[in-house]
């Protein structure tokens, strides 16, 4: 079916065969590949020529019996803000 669409995206774990590689870049279909185990915020992702990484870090602290503390960091990570200087 025609969707009368410009181009596209795919989202794969493994990249695209060299058959379909083919046919993504004459249709202009961009690919991303996205690590399986990937989470909202834990991932690695290429995209553009680019890699993005998303991390988050828990740790609970607990002091005495009934005093705790929990820690959450979270970031992101873009290969291109390195390289602009951003």
């Amino acid at each position: 079916m025609d969707t009368g669409a410009n181009g596209g995206i795919v989202i794969t774990p493994m990249g695209l065969q060299e058959g379909a590689e083919r046919v993504a870049k004459a249709e202009n279909i961009q690919q991303v590949i996205l690590h399986p185990e990937s989470s909202t915020t834990d991932y690695v992702l290429k995209f553009l020529n680019k890699t993005m990484v998303g991390a988050s870090f828990n740790s609970g602290i607990l002091f005495g019996d009934s005093v705790g503390a929990t820690i959450c960091v979270s970031g992101h990570f873009d290969s291109s803000e390195k390289e602009n200087g951003t």
